[in-house]
């Protein structure tokens, strides 16, 4: 079977909708927000968005199988600060297509 260089990727995104789809229903009912509010007029486009360092923590911390090295990520100030960085720009991103 083909492995596709992008299968980390996926599978790390897919691993962090599962987490934020646990945490919700872990406090049932309550508002959870990940990321900053953004006022309407600074959100981008989801094609907008630089993906360039999420890709490079996940080629960094997940392995072939899909296996987060979460220990060693947290044990990484510089690679931290690198995802909320990417939190915070991912934060820009309007939640709904925008017509051009």
């Amino acid at each position: 079977m083909n492995s596709s260089p992008n299968r980390p990727l996926l599978l790390g995104i897919l691993g962090v909708i599962a987490i934020l789809g646990l945490a919700s229903d872990l406090v049932a009912g309550n508002n959870i927000h990940v990321g900053r509010d953004v006022p309407l007029n600074e959100q981008s486009s989801m094609g907008q968005i630089e993906h360039g360092d999420w890709d490079r923590l996940l080629k960094r911390f997940v392995d072939i199988d899909g296996n987060v090295a979460y220990t060693s990520w947290q044990q990484s100030k510089g690679d931290m600060q690198t995802l909320d960085r990417y939190l915070a720009h991912l934060s820009h991103a309007s939640p709904t297509p925008t017509l051009t």
